[in-house]
């Protein structure tokens, strides 16, 4: 390899339930069914917990930023208070798994009248450096990506 690239390795666990299509998957029957409840989320309460630390709270903001993509129109807010959200709202926490310097692995849950529900837990890890504040926001992203919108 040569000196001064560097390699980024994206990993993530998604067991797809019975009935839905695996992340990355396309058809118009996955695509109908986030179509309809996108148009229920209109507002997203997203409990961070970052805990004053900047590398989790840059990861959030991504993680938000995608969010805002998938659900236009909703309202996406960002708390370390866990604050609520209302009847037609959305909460998500995010649970902080492993932090090393070379990787990361966290989960999305979601909180809905079902109760908790836990999503894949998902890795970000680097191969020949620490990971940086840079690769923050792009792992927000993919644990956005990881999360199903279905009520």
């Amino acid at each position: 390899m040569a000196r001064g690239l560097s390699v980024a390795a994206v990993a993530g666990v998604i067991a797809a339930a019975p009935g839905q299509a695996n992340a990355g998957c396309r058809s118009e029957n996955v695509n109908a069914s986030l179509t309809a409840a996108q148009t229920m989320i209109t507002s997203v309460v997203l409990d961070c917990r970052a805990a004053g630390d900047d590398w989790r709270l840059e990861a959030c903001k991504g993680l938000a930023d995608r969010l805002r993509e998938r659900l236009p129109g909703a309202s996406i807010l960002l708390s370390d208070a866990g604050t609520g959200a209302d009847g037609a709202g959305l909460r998500i926490s995010v649970e902080w798994l492993r932090f090393q310097p070379q990787f990361v692995i966290a989960r999305l849950k979601r909180r809905g009248d079902g109760g908790v529900r836990a999503g894949p837990a998902m890795e970000f890890a680097v191969m020949d450096r620490d990971i940086g504040m840079q690769d923050a926001r792009r792992f927000g992203r993919i644990l956005a990506d990881s999360l199903t919108l279905e009520k």
